[in-house]
């Protein structure tokens, strides 16, 4: 939902309920600036009731792949669980990965890290391209983001 002005301070409720909802500021996304030749933003939507955050998609017409960047308030756990995928074995390599000055983790697929800054955890996935991606070439586009 798109509000006519900040929320501010002001907490968002629920009109049947009067439950307090939880809210993300789309102004708090990353804009990743390395995305893969070709590929262009097709989405960006909140990631639902249960978890706050985002997710922006890419995709291309040409390339075999897509490239996701979810953004939620909390811990790992929740950025895995809002994908939805099956990511297991999460760890830290050495030398670490790092993302805008913190350390990455990686799992058992390349071409999906995650990091937490500023209090929210980012996951970025990117699934079947051809050939797999690097998780250097993953944490660069990570990395990219403003």
């Amino acid at each position: 939902m798109q509000l006519a002005q900040p929320l501010g301070h002001r907490a968002l409720v629920d009109r049947a309920t009067g439950a307090a909802l939880k809210s993300f500021d789309g102004r708090r996304l990353l804009h990743p600036a390395r995305i893969p030749a070709g590929y262009r933003l097709s989405y960006t939507a909140p990631l639902g009731a249960a978890t706050t955050g985002a997710v922006q998609h890419w995709q291309s017409p040409t390339a075999i792949g897509d490239l996701s960047l979810t953004q939620v308030d909390g811990p790992l756990s929740a950025a895995v669980n809002a994908v939805g995928l099956g990511l297991h074995n999460p760890y830290r390599s050495s030398p670490p990965l790092v993302v805008h000055g913190h350390p990455a983790i990686q799992f058992d697929y390349s071409g999906a890290i995650a990091w937490s800054e500023n209090g929210e955890t980012m996951l970025l996935l990117w699934t079947r391209p051809d050939p797999p991606p690097t998780a250097t070439a993953t944490a660069a586009i990570a990395d990219s983001g403003t």
